[in-house]
């Protein structure tokens, strides 16, 4: 008879270091075994699970290349991973204009709001994590250029970030529009201490509902929402400030 071996549940994309075996028919759970398993899982390394570490993860016999695997993750493993997932994404910084897709943005090694946020909502998904485009309008003009917000003249923006959906929290925003040194500067966004268990402070401060939207239409709801907020006119003033605030927040 063939044997059967045990993996743990790992997200697509994750490599173990065991193979899949044969699966059972009844394709039952059972409580991972007490014997050493090395589990990659995004960029954290996770060794000796079983039930004294691992108490509530659940594998499964299965057949296929373990990138096929289910995602079966505890809380706590999974609000580090968003953690370092969105850190790495802030690091990058925001560069106005840009392209909002998250290639163009990771080839640039920068990007807008736009594309930074499509960035970490992709490699949020490679890791089982799922999130949602999410619209905000806020002023344009952050406070800590008062010159700005004068120069703005009251003109709102229609900002985007992250809805993501945690098992442990429940909905969380997240916006990693600013780099850290603009955040430590004062601009809002991702603090250091963040914990992946909270709402991230956001770039813009909201005024009104948010707005949840498909992310296969964003772009075409971002361009309807923004026409509701300024004309073609104040759309030239506001890029020329977009554009003086991109180049202040790249030399924090």
């Amino acid at each position: 008879m063939r044997s059967r071996q045990a993996n743990a549940c790992v997200p697509r994309g994750c490599t173990g270091s065991r193979r899949i075996g044969r699966p059972r028919d009844d394709r039952r759970a059972e409580r991972v075994a007490a014997e050493p398993l090395c589990v990659s899982i995004g960029s954290l390394e996770l060794t000796q699970l079983g039930a004294r570490r691992q108490p509530a993860c659940l594998i499964y016999y299965a057949e296929g290349p373990l990138a096929e695997f289910p995602l079966v993750q505890t809380g706590p493993v999974q609000a580090e991973e968003l953690v370092s997932l969105a850190s790495g994404v802030q690091q990058l910084p925001y560069r106005w204009p840009a392209p909002p897709d998250a290639a163009s943005t990771e080839s640039a090694g920068a990007g807008t709001c736009a594309g930074k946020h499509s960035l970490l909502a992709q490699r949020l998904d490679r890791v089982g994590i799922r999130s949602a485009p999410l619209l905000v309008v806020g002023p344009l003009a952050p406070a800590l250029w008062p010159d700005l917000v004068e120069d703005a003249a009251g003109l709102l923006e229609v900002h985007e970030c992250l809805t993501v959906s945690t098992t442990w929290a429940g909905p969380l925003v997240v916006d990693v529009t600013w780099h850290p040194a603009a955040v430590a500067a004062g601009l809002p966004g991702l603090d250091s201490d963040w914990d992946g268990r909270s709402d991230t402070r956001v770039a813009v401060d909201p005024v009104g509902p948010g707005y949840a939207v498909d992310s296969d239409r964003l772009r075409e709801l971002k361009e309807k929402l923004r026409a509701r907020i300024y004309s073609e006119a104040q759309r030239e003033r506001r890029d020329r400030v977009l554009a003086e605030i991109a180049v202040r927040a790249s030399e924090l």
